[in-house]
């Protein structure tokens, strides 16, 4: 079971309870997490599933997210709730394009928040200041103004002392393996292909940590991954 907790308004006696764009792709993302422990099988436990090197735990859960871009998959399951009407075209395309104007921008958010954490944990100093350190790196990386002013934004991210520590890159490493493989596997109408899914269910779903994550990107892609596609 996914249980979530989005931020939704309780329904009204003539309108639902309805899920904007941020909140799909935010449900992508975890079933990708959630297909990633159904669709594997593992001799050993310890395999199953998300159990993999945390390089590549992202990696399904962005490439399920990437569907919410996706012109086709949003015509399948966003339509206006009284007239069974599909999302507009142009509203399909305004979301790309509100995408890729900020792509900059969540690109160096990632970086900011990945160097950071690779920051904190190499340091040897016991008396580092690790907010001061965030304001710095973020207006540095980030380009964030915010007068040196501590903004406490290192309370707002969890990740760093839970599971990710010193590995947040991961989400933007799986951010560039997902581009990879849309831009070389999934492009035009093979994002609706049964037969690649499947490729993609055996090869990278399937193992679970059970096997080399390079070699199963080489198998899938037919070549080692690189960054082109996202930059």
């Amino acid at each position: 079971a996914l249980v979530t907790n989005f931020a939704l308004l309780p329904p009204l006696p003539n309108k639902p309870v309805l899920l904007g764009h941020a909140s799909v792709k935010t449900l992508l993302h975890e079933l990708g997490h959630v297909f990633h422990n159904i669709l594997s099988q593992c001799k050993w436990t310890m395999f199953h599933g998300t159990r993999v090197p945390r390089d590549a735990v992202e990696l399904p859960s962005q490439t399920f997210e990437s569907l919410a871009w996706n012109p086709n998959f949003l015509r399948r399951i966003a339509m206006h709730y009284q007239t069974g009407e599909p999302i507009p075209d142009e509203l399909v395309m305004g979301l790309g394009a509100a995408r890729d104007e900020f792509a900059g921008v969540s690109l160096l958010h990632k970086v900011f928040r990945a160097a950071y954490d690779i920051a904190i944990y190499s340091s040897s100093d016991g008396d580092l200041d690790v907010g001061k350190l965030y304001t710095e790196m973020e207006r540095n990386i980030e380009l964030a103004n915010t007068d040196n002013v501590n903004t406490h934004g290192l309370s707002t991210v969890r990740h760093f002392m839970r599971g990710y520590d010193s590995r947040y890159y991961a989400y933007l490493w799986g951010q560039a393996l997902t581009a990879d493989m849309l831009a070389t596997r999934f492009a035009g109408t093979n994002i609706d292909s049964p037969q690649v899914w499947a490729e993609y269910r055996n090869i990278i779903l399937k193992p679970g940590g059970s096997r080399d994550i390079m070699a199963q990107l080489v198998e899938f892609l037919g070549r080692k991954p690189n960054s082109k596609a996202l930059l």
